[in-house]
């Protein structure tokens, strides 16, 4: 007697969702726009050191059946 694969009768699903962190930098400005301008000048967010504790979220926004 065959064993039956029970995964190959489950459809697929694209999950698409994001992650963030809050992060901060301390840059020296004239005013807010400026501040802005100087604080993602040289990098990214995702690459600035500073990170708040406890921050970290998650979310799904997407659930896509996927045909093959």
């Amino acid at each position: 007697m065959m064993k039956v694969d029970q995964q190959t009768k489950m459809s697929r699903y694209k999950v698409q969702g994001e992650y963030t962190y809050k992060v901060f930098k301390i840059v020296k400005a004239d005013n807010e726009e400026q501040a802005k301008v100087i604080a993602q000048d040289n990098e990214p967010l995702c690459e600035w050191e500073t990170i708040e504790q406890d921050s970290y979220s998650e979310s799904v926004k997407n659930v896509v059946k996927v045909c093959i």
